[in-house]
């Protein structure tokens, strides 16, 4: 099923741990599709939805689960590897079948993080560090070392579809004091002469975006600042892409600054950078007609380098700029889990970040994502 609501239970041991990587691995690839796949052991199974028609057969492929009984964070275990997602155009060109990987991990105290791999299991976003976690962030970094184990996640929701994975996460039952993550992988939209002779000169090279947040308390909470230290993180990169000049350019540094990411990094802002639009400051409102509030749906592009301020540089940048597909900024301050309609179709709602400020940590406003409940294949 495309859309799910999640509820774990407060259970930390190495047998839940397993169950929430098997179970997740088997819902993004489609081995689990009703609530009635799920271990009542672990799950608030009466809690838990599901809606909407499945991915293509095939977009992804199962992962293998691993786990251990002892470890560190060096180590890692409850290992979901070798998930691939690949490109909603798959086949559309002879030989054009690329894809990322998707793993989580989780270390011996059961803190987890999810990260987009290349094909090559390179290039890992976010962050390279093996000792930052998802969700969190602290002064030594953007995914930092989460203090608390799944048994603290209280909810989730996902979309997986053709084009999108949607991973949203959030600790805590008090609106004030609740931190949200969010992971999120999402297909641009392909072009025929371009990706697939990139992806013929690198089977490295996949079209699909990285994006990722942190929220430390307040993003439950419209009108409230969310100026906490270390209160939010944000980005979205890919593992690499080609430049203008025809070199290929891998993701060799993911660190917590704009500078070492160099496929976009934390910034919602500079104006050089690659980034995306509607950008992450501009505030998104409803519209109205004799039914009452209309929800309009702004497709997400990515943005390459078209703001350069250096013309001697022109030719080390990327330049393409391309849609995310199924995947839009909605009216702000809905709520994560939203059902909005939009014509015929109905639409989920993720609320993500700050907006409408230029600086995320003073942000009264949430930006949402709407991503369709039905799977749209192409």
């Amino acid at each position: 099923m495309s859309y799910w609501k999640l509820v774990p239970k407060s259970v930390s041991s190495g047998a839940a741990g397993t169950d929430f990587a098997t179970t997740l691995n088997g819902i993004i690839s489609g081995s689990i599709t009703a609530t009635s796949g799920l271990s009542t052991t672990y799950w608030e199974t009466g809690q838990c939805y599901t809606i909407g028609t499945a991915p293509t057969s095939g977009m992804y492929t199962a992962g293998t689960v691993s786990s251990a009984t002892s470890g560190s964070s060096s180590t890692w275990y409850n290992d979901i590897s070798n998930l691939y997602k690949y490109h909603y155009a798959k086949n559309q060109v002879s030989g054009y079948d690329p894809y990322v990987r998707i793993r989580q991990r989780m270390d011996n105290t059961y803190k987890w993080r999810w990260r987009m791999w290349s094909s090559a299991n390179t290039n890992g976003l976010p962050v390279n560090s093996i000792n930052y976690h998802w969700p969190y962030s602290n002064t030594y970094g953007k995914m930092g070392n989460y203090p608390y184990p799944i048994s603290y996640c209280n909810e989730m929701h996902m979309i997986i579809n053709d084009t999108t994975l949607m991973i949203w996460a959030k600790y805590g039952t008090n609106d004030t004091a609740t931190d949200v993550g969010v992971f999120h992988v999402n297909d641009l939209e392909f072009m025929s002469d371009v990706d697939s002779y990139y992806h013929s000169a690198s089977d490295l090279y996949c079209p699909t975006i990285c994006h990722w947040a942190f929220t430390d308390n307040k993003l439950l909470v419209t009108n409230a600042d969310l100026s906490t230290a270390n209160s939010v993180w944000y980005g979205a990169a890919m593992n690499s892409y080609f430049q203008t000049n025809g070199l290929f350019k891998a993701q060799a540094s993911n660190g917590d600054s704009e500078s070492a990411n160099t496929a976009y990094g934390e910034s919602q802002l500079g104006d050089n950078k690659q980034g995306l639009f509607p950008e992450t400051r501009i505030k998104i409102m409803n519209m109205q007609n004799a039914s009452g509030a209309v929800y309009p749906l702004l497709p997400i592009h990515h943005r390459g380098h078209h703001n350069r301020d250096d013309t001697t540089e022109d030719g080390n940048v990327r330049a393409m700029g391309a849609r995310w597909m199924n995947a839009y900024r909605t009216t702000d301050n809905l709520n994560t889990g939203d059902r909005i309609k939009v014509g015929s179709n109905y639409y989920r709602v993720f609320r993500v970040t700050g907006t409408a400020t230029n600086a995320l940590a003073d942000a009264e406003d949430r930006a949402c994502f709407a991503f369709p409940e039905n799977n749209v294949a192409y």
